[in-house]
């Protein structure tokens, strides 16, 4: 089904937090000292709207860029530059929030006006005065488009098909590893995982908030040995950034058993995914045909259904603070027995299955809603969604997606973002993430 088809892009992020600083306009210089900026809250996003922030008018030649939007909607600002036919996409905050990673496809000497490059990833101050590449390949076969900031600020995890080598421009890995480099990007990266299997991909799904543990999506053989090949479905793992204790939570072998999405509960005692694990929760049983949501303590033990069922599919992008609550999105009917919706809706969901309830009552097609995210304070949530931008339920679909905000009980639904043409944001990969305001020493 359509509503669960990029589940995995929209599940690679998590909700980190932002702040400004101030600079000078050079590029590729993350040695400069950076003084941090008293800022108020913000939404940091990709989009293909005009740099000078009018909805429904598009970059020409189209242009992806970082925006930064105010919480109300009431100011949108560039925070990268694009406007040659360049890509800039999937930002994350720091936790220290002094920092936006993402990754672009422009020259590495960071000027529009030169020939285009391939997919590095960048970090930006939040204002975008300073930005530098921490991955600086140069071939079009080696591509970088994931990675996330460590809580620490002091580097960042990525998952690429570098040569294990860790020299740019080498020959590309036959899959994916996952890698960790200094944030500044002066220091070679270092493979945190090491397959030079054909076919082995690891992706990076989550950092632990001590910033010890990773969470990966892999194919890896379930033996562990980098050298085996691969299994037949991809599971979640754990695994230290030091590349020490790998071990697998989920424990599918067959095909057509994936897992994907992992996610530590704020509190640090369990882990949620989606799977298509068998309903039972026994291994490699026969494969539920849409995604669920469950939960599984940090050792791989105690796994537990939260919502789906084999014609339900349900998919997730936030946890309450509390570790009560998950937010997602399904076409689940309101009544649980009728057929699906044709259009995802949604939902908040408590984390032992009870209490599943709709935030969203659309039950036409094209009127989608995805990707919900937390406020800062965690009574509110930011989603992306197709609905009539006047409000109602049932209308006239916008035909881009655009930001929402309301009230985690569903209530003061507001749109930030206005665009109703379908070529600005007529996607499913639209991430979002709610940075807190930030107070400065």
């Amino acid at each position: 089904m359509r509503v669960l088809n990029l589940v995995v892009i929209l599940l690679v992020s998590l909700i980190f937090v932002s702040c400004e600083e101030k600079g000078d306009q050079t590029t590729n210089s993350g040695e400069q000292d950076l003084d941090c900026s008293p800022v108020g809250e913000a939404l940091i996003f990709h989009s293909q709207l005009h740099l000078d922030g009018t909805w429904n008018k598009v970059m020409n030649p189209l242009s992806w860029n970082v925006w930064r939007l105010s919480p109300d909607g009431s100011e949108a600002s560039p925070v990268t530059e694009n406007s040659n036919g360049q890509t800039a996409r999937f930002p994350r905050v720091s936790s220290s929030g002094k920092y936006i990673i993402y990754y672009s496809n422009i020259n590495l000497d960071g000027k529009v006006e030169s020939p285009m490059g391939v997919a590095n990833l960048w970090v930006a101050t939040r204002d975008g005065k300073k930005k530098w590449p921490i991955t600086k390949n140069t071939v079009s076969t080696l591509g970088t488009f994931i990675g996330y900031i460590t809580p620490d600020d002091k580097n960042v995890v990525f998952q690429s098909n570098l040569n294990l080598s860790g020299k740019w421009d080498d020959i590309a890995n036959t899959g994916a590893n996952i890698w960790v480099i200094d944030r500044e990007g002066k220091n070679p990266p270092r493979a945190v995982t090491q397959s030079s299997v054909a076919g082995v991909n690891s992706y990076v799904n989550a950092i632990s908030s001590d910033g010890r543990s990773i969470l990966v999506r892999s194919n890896l053989n379930l033996s562990g040995k980098f050298e085996d090949l691969p299994n037949l479905s991809y599971n979640i793992w754990s695994i230290g950034i030091d590349g020490s204790n790998l071990n697998s939570l989920t424990k599918n072998t067959k095909k057509l058993l994936d897992s994907s999405g992992g996610v530590y509960f704020p509190n640090g005692s369990r882990v949620a995914f989606i799977s298509k694990t068998a309903l039972t929760g026994i291994w490699d049983s026969t494969a539920n045909p849409v995604w669920t949501i469950w939960t599984i303590a940090l050792d791989g033990s105690d796994l537990k259904l939260v919502a789906g069922s084999a014609k339900m599919g349900f998919y997730f992008s936030a946890i309450s603070s509390d570790s009560s609550t998950i937010y997602g999105a399904s076409p689940r009917s309101f009544d649980g027995i009728s057929a699906d919706l044709p259009s995802a809706n949604i939902w908040a969901i408590k984390v032992d299955g009870s209490g599943m309830v709709p935030l969203t009552f659309n039950t036409k097609a094209k009127l989608n809603s995805y990707s919900p995210r937390l406020s800062p304070s965690g009574k509110e949530l930011i989603y992306i969604s197709m609905n009539d931008l006047s409000g109602v339920w049932d209308g006239q679909s916008s035909a881009s997606f655009n930001i929402w905000r309301m009230n985690i009980d569903g209530s003061e639904l507001v749109p930030l973002t206005q665009n109703s043409g379908g070529q600005i944001d007529a996607n499913m990969d639209m991430p979002v993430e709610w940075a807190p305001s930030v107070k400065c020493k």
